[in-house]
């Protein structure tokens, strides 16, 4: 069993030293990805409103056309 202890206190170890090293670069990601996101929330914005301002130019255009053809 001793050699069983070690491999896996070995492990173990491996493991939070693993972890301790990069917590600080997922934090980081975890910030440039909030960062990003706030930047880009208003283009998001845009192109929700984008396609019901092209319905609104259109409008008139389209009701033209049906009552050419009618």
């Amino acid at each position: 069993m001793g050699m069983f202890d070690s491999i896996k206190r070995l492990f173990g170890r491996a493991r939070k030293e693993a972890a301790e090293k990069t917590e600080p670069l997922v934090q980081r990601a975890k910030e440039t990805l909030e960062e990003a996101a706030e930047k880009a929330h208003p283009y998001v914005e845009k192109a929700k409103e984008a396609p019901e301002e092209a319905a609104e130019k259109t409008e008139p255009l389209v009701q033209k056309a049906k009552e050419t053809l009618e």
